[in-house]
């Protein structure tokens, strides 16, 4: 009696939880794009620089976290970083072309918030970046409440 009516409910359950997360995903991707409209936008893995954007930005690069979840954020940047890191040899090359030496590295700004509209009023996402960035051995600045500076080459 009861145990179909529970295996109904459960796969009831995580159907409503697959919805969940398309629609999570899909506000992932929104809030991304309209933050980030002028970096790249949003690709699956938040690849969508080319190296000729990366040469117009001269070596620093932005990228805007605030208003997605922590885990959201930590997946796009990591995704964001592998994919700088995987076109900077040609970007490398494009700047040389151009007489610009100058570029040996490449900074990403991530702008984390500051925490204004967390319930508690504390920014969660500063402190999971920073903790990510030194898992990471990457080198990392605080150049004012909200935001990080990262040299990810």
């Amino acid at each position: 009696g009861q145990g179909e009516a529970a295996r109904a409910l459960s796969r009831q359950g995580r159907q409503h939880a697959g919805t969940m997360q398309g629609y999570h995903d899909a506000a992932k991707r929104r809030i991304f794009a309209a933050r980030n409209s002028s970096s790249g936008g949003y690709d699956d893995n938040a690849a969508a620089l080319t190296a000729e954007q990366m040469v117009d930005a001269g070596g620093l690069l932005f990228i805007d976290l605030h208003g997605l979840h922590v885990s959201e954020s930590l997946d796009v940047l990591q995704g964001r970083i592998m994919a700088l890191r995987r076109v900077w040899p040609d970007t490398k090359r494009l700047l040389a072309q151009e007489g610009r030496s100058e570029v040996v590295g490449l900074h990403l700004h991530v702008i984390t918030g500051t925490g204004h509209h967390a319930s508690d009023h504390q920014s969660h996402l500063g402190p999971k970046v920073e903790r990510f960035f030194a898992e990471e051995g990457i080198q990392y600045s605080v150049p004012k409440w909200g935001a990080l500076l990262a040299r990810v080459i």
